[in-house]
């Protein structure tokens, strides 16, 4: 048999082969484009949701240090903490309802969050004591001057976060101190208690204190250090915040969007047991948007109180 007839029957066997294999390609095709389409769809979707989640994984770790630290070395009922700090009314922080309170904003419930709190500042105190509610107080190290960290303040009230100092383990608990003055190693300080005992070794806290909230798809904070509130991350739908005093407990609810857009009406993923009114965000977003709830306890948030700081007679 010659060549030329064996590749005459060669592709005689080949064409069917290839007409049957395209036959099944055009068979499987759709449903292969679909998967493809279909796969395609869910990867994308992944990765918004990641974008979002990590959204609202960092406007909550803006807040976690104030939430740990806020209430330490300082009052947590309304009176006794605005007394504390010398009744100085209209003036935030000090004149808020405690060290955590949650308000609404904008036409919104529980929108607000705010939080006045102790930073460490890494210098301890010396074993100081007074009968009164002036005194000096002694650290193992000097305090840093900068005056981003504090001012004294010896004119007039101290209506700067800046001008405060706080101490945890001290007697009695919860006195905030008003620093009037700061020379190397001593603090000289002024406080509404009557008297005041801060044993060796007592870290020295900073009262700072945080506003919390969303405007316009983006979470702002204020931070009383500086003027105006600042943006901090954009992407951040709605946040609401739930303070529950009675089991020591504040859980924030976080609406944050990924960069898929939609069109109509929409859920916001994961808020199935939100409150109703938590979720009008999805009404008017063009965005997919999922939902993040975290809960934390307040561990220093003191429930003793100071019921003789009712006479607000420092001088200035």
């Amino acid at each position: 048999m010659s060549s030329g007839q064996q590749m005459n029957k060669r592709g005689a066997f080949v064409l069917p082969i290839l007409l049957v294999a395209m036959a099944i390609i055009l068979m499987i095709a759709p449903a292969l484009l679909e998967t493809l389409k279909l796969t395609a769809e869910q990867v994308s979707a992944a990765i918004d949701r990641r974008t979002a989640v990590d959204r609202a994984l960092s406007a909550v770790a803006l807040l976690r240090a104030p939430v740990f630290y806020c209430g330490y070395g300082m009052p947590s009922e309304t009176a006794a903490y605005q007394n504390a700090f010398f009744a100085q009314k209209n003036k935030e922080p000090f004149c808020w309802d405690g060290p955590v309170c949650v308000s609404g904003k904008s036409g919104r419930a529980n929108a607000e969050l705010r939080l006045a709190y102790g930073m460490p500042s890494g210098t301890s105190a010396k074993h100081s004591f007074s009968n009164g509610g002036a005194a000096n107080v002694a650290l193992q190290n000097t305090l840093t001057s900068d005056s981003d960290l504090i001012q004294p303040r010896n004119g007039g009230k101290p209506s700067n976060v800046k001008n405060w100092v706080l101490f945890g383990a001290m007697m009695p608990p919860s006195v905030p101190f008003a620093v009037k003055t700061a020379f190397g190693n001593t603090l000289g300080v002024q406080s509404a208690a009557s008297g005041f005992v801060i044993p060796e070794g007592e870290e020295v806290y900073l009262l700072r204190a945080v506003k919390a909230y969303c405007e316009n798809g983006c979470l702002y904070t204020e931070n009383y250090r500086s003027s105006g509130a600042q943006p901090r991350v954009q992407g951040i739908v709605d946040m609401r915040f739930e303070l529950d005093k009675a089991a020591g407990t504040l859980t924030v609810y976080v609406v944050s969007r990924g960069n898929l857009s939609v069109t109509g009406p929409q859920n916001i993923d994961d808020a199935e047991d939100w409150p109703e009114e938590y979720k009008t965000a999805a009404m008017a977003s063009s965005y997919r948007l999922y939902a993040t709830k975290i809960t934390w306890r307040l561990p220093n948030c003191l429930r003793s109180e100071l019921p003789e700081i009712t006479d607000i007679s420092a001088r200035f």
